[in-house]
């Protein structure tokens, strides 16, 4: 395991290159209609900018860790238990390339089948969020406090994500279990992002059904940092392949567990499971 000092290294440089990221990503938008957009799926799009900030990314943490392994989302990699960074250069593409403002980077480092260190970035609105295992969670440097487990229900606001790859019924039906109870709901269109806004206190809530580990996994380790649930179906599954993502205020996760469409899924806490 990595001294805190190298933990503390590593988070501070991930924080740096994750705004440097993000300014590339700002730079490069606007050319990026002009050519350079592909399709991974149903409204899943890759742009040049995507691959050249991840070749950014990893080149940049290659420089200052050497030794410590590398997955992103359009490059790939690997996942070694000695240390992996899991990067998503631009989550959210199709808010990117449509001028929408909810995007950003991600990166997540994880040692002995741990998350150690999150960071999300938000270029447009110039907020960088961090998070180290047990040492609790920031924005812009400054620590975010702790989040009440419970409160008023009617007053909660979920943000919600799904794909082409999940069902719509089970997504419609989530919708209306909310609803019923008196919670609202919104939609991001980049869980990073949607993750980071319920560590903030925007929201109470996120939930996805199948989400990857790259988008994922920064943000559910900034929300645990700030006292909140943050669940998936364990580290080592959600690194071979998609999971569902639930990560909120205990009271709104019951009751998201309560649609039958979630709950028979097998969700433990970050960091269990493997």
């Amino acid at each position: 395991m990595p001294e805190q000092d190298d933990l503390s290294l590593r988070c501070d440089h991930a924080q740096e290159i994750a705004r440097q990221a993000g300014e590339l990503a700002l730079e490069g938008r606007g050319g990026v209609l002009d050519g350079g957009i592909d399709s991974k799926g149903p409204q899943d799009f890759v742009t040049e900018v995507d691959r050249q900030v991840e070749k950014f990314i990893r080149e940049q943490l290659a420089s200052h860790f050497p030794q410590d392994a590398f997955l992103g989302e359009e490059n790939g990699g690997q996942w070694e238990n000695s240390g992996t960074w899991v990067v998503d250069p631009v989550d959210g593409t199709t808010n990117y390339i449509r001028g929408l403002p909810s995007w950003g980077v991600s990166l997540a480092y994880l040692q002995g089948g741990m998350v150690r260190i999150g960071v999300i970035h938000d270029p447009v609105h110039h907020k960088t969020y961090a998070a180290r295992l047990g040492r609790g969670a920031t924005l812009n440097g400054r620590p975010l406090a702790n989040r009440p487990p419970e409160g008023d229900i009617s007053s909660a606001l979920v943000i919600l994500g799904t794909n082409a790859a999940s069902p719509a019924e089970e997504h419609t039906r989530l919708i209306a279990h909310l609803l019923a109870a008196g919670a609202e709901y919104r939609r991001t269109g980049s869980a990073a992002i949607g993750l980071a806004m319920v560590a903030e206190g925007v929201a109470e809530a996120y939930y996805e059904g199948r989400l990857n580990s790259w988008d994922a996994l920064a943000g559910m380790l900034i929300c645990q940092e700030t006292g909140l649930k943050a669940l998936n179906a364990g580290l080592a599954r959600h690194m071979r392949g998609p999971s569902p993502v639930l990560a909120g205020r205990q009271d709104v996760v019951a009751l998201i567990l309560q649609e039958p469409t979630v709950a028979v899924k097998p969700l433990v806490e970050l960091g269990e499971g493997g």
